[in-house]
């Protein structure tokens, strides 16, 4: 008659109760969980790792064949959440050169609407909008918008926050009875050269800079 060779075994609850130590070499079968331990000859039952065993021909429990398969599933079975733990897939993402083939790490701000971006490309934008922002300070500072309307009721002065290549829209009421004096020093664009212009009650002012020469355009009248 053949022997039959059996593995050391028992349940989950009666191992961690009798947390024996495991001689050297021995594996041990948790028939709960269906997971093996394998002895060192030192160490306790309960401080060995555990190795998955799975029931031979069952396919019907977590991780089975269409579980691995199914990606809902397997993000479940794993407890990732999209937005939280990893990102939405965008075949258009392009990492090294390769679109769609590199790993992308995870990055919790997908808006990228707080961030700064220099594109070294040309891009194609269907449309884009500037903030309108009523100025009621005295700094022109082109983060609170590309279109600034100001509505003078006394003189006022005023300075600019602009770094190189930045530009605002200033639409101004009330500059002929209230004076302005404009951010020092300002290059004024005009056909007779380095003039400040006179402002009109309703009156449309571009300033740029370029380096750190701030310079200032009168358009006209938007009224």
């Amino acid at each position: 008659m053949a022997s039959v060779l059996r593995q050391r075994r028992d349940t989950a609850a009666n191992w961690s109760a009798q947390n024996p130590i495991i001689p050297a070499g021995q594996l041990c079968f948790d028939t709960t969980n269906h997971t093996f331990k394998l002895g060192d000859g030192v160490t306790v039952y309960n401080s060995l790792i555990s190795f998955a065993a799975g029931v031979p021909g069952d396919m019907s429990g977590s991780n089975n064949l269409s579980e691995l398969t199914n990606t809902t599933t397997s993000r479940s079975n794993l407890g990732l959440v999209i937005g939280t733990d990893v990102q939405a897939y965008d075949a258009t993402i392009v990492v090294d050169g390769d679109i769609g083939t590199t790993v992308q790490a995870y990055d919790a701000d997908i808006t990228k609407n707080d961030i700064a971006n220099t594109f070294t490309v040309e891009q194609t934008f269907t449309e884009t909008t500037e903030t309108v922002y009523t100025l009621t300070g005295t700094v022109i500072d082109p983060v609170n918008g590309g279109i600034q309307t100001i509505t003078l009721t006394t003189a006022t002065t005023y300075t600019e926050s602009l770094t190189t290549g930045q530009s605002v829209v200033l639409m101004i009421s009330g500059g002929v009875t209230n004076a302005i004096t404009w951010p020092s020093p300002i290059t004024w664009v005009t056909s007779a050269g380095n003039v400040a212009p006179t402002i009109t009650d309703s009156a449309t002012i571009v300033i740029w800079k370029v380096g750190s020469t701030l310079y200032g355009a009168y358009v006209g009248s938007y009224v």
